[in-house]
Order: structure tokens, then C-alpha cells, then sequence
């Protein structure tokens, strides 16, 4: 018996619908921010990882895993932007590690994220999303 696998890559409106879910967790938490700081940062990332597939998508390009977007970038830098935007995705990476494992404070976790985010939107042409 043969089982086949076929594996979609989201378009470029899949992936901005995802990026406006999870704008819209952040943004209509009901609970402090402060009290679930890490949850939120991951939200930012993969809100940061949809947008980049946004972009990608324009180009017929995709990387389904989120940890390998660094990587992806260089080895596929068709994006105008492609090194800045890779060295913003993965500070945002970096600051979710320093988070977890205490080295940064919760505001500014946050705040630098939300900072890191809105750079990726006009580099990845979505400045008015």
C-alpha cells in the first residue's frame, strides 16, 4: 500500500490572514501583557514569519518552518531587503530566548518586538497592514 503526501504552500493571502490573527491575539488580550509575555513573543514571531511568507509567496517561495527562515533568506535572497529582514526575524528569535531564560525584561521584550515588526511590514512592502 502507497500513501501519498501533498503539501501545499500557503499564497500570499493565507499568509497575511494568519498575520492578521495573530496582530489580533496580541492586541485583544484581555489579560496583562506582562503576565503572558512569552505567548505574545511567540505570536510576534510567527506573526513576523506569515508576513515574510507574504512576501515570499510574491516571489513563488515558501519555508513552512519558521526556524529555518534565517537560513532561507540567504540561501534565497530575493527580497529587496532580504539581509536586514533576516537580521530582524531573527533578533526577534533571540529575544524570545533572552525572555525565557530571564535575560530581558518583559516591557522591553515586548515593546522591542512590536518595534521589530513594524520594520518588517515596510520592508516586506506591508506598511499599511
Amino acid at each position: 500500500m502507497y500513501v501519498y503526501c501533498l503539501l501545499l504552500n500557503m499564497d500570499e493571502q493565507t499568509h497575511m490572514d494568519k498575520f492578521r490573527a495573530r496582530i489580533t491575539s496580541i492586541k485583544e488580550r484581555e489579560i496583562p501583557l506582562e503576565d503572558v509575555a512569552e505567548s505574545i513573543l511567540d505570536d510576534y514571531r510567527a506573526a513576523a514569519g506569515h508576513l515574510i511568507n507574504a512576501a515570499l509567496a510574491q516571489k513563488d517561495l515558501h519555508q513552512q518552518n519558521f526556524d529555518k527562515l534565517v537560513r532561507f533568506l540567504k540561501e534565497h535572497p530575493v527580497l529587496e531587503h532580504a539581509s536586514e529582514i533576516r537580521t530582524l526575524y531573527d533578533e526577534l528569535k533571540t529575544i524570545r530566548a533572552s525572555r525565557v531564560y530571564g535575560s530581558k525584561k518583559n516591557g522591553e521584550a515586548l515593546k522591542r518586538s512590536e518595534e521589530i515588526l513594524d520594520k518588517l511590514k515596510i520592508l516586506c512592502g506591508y506598511h499599511d497592514t
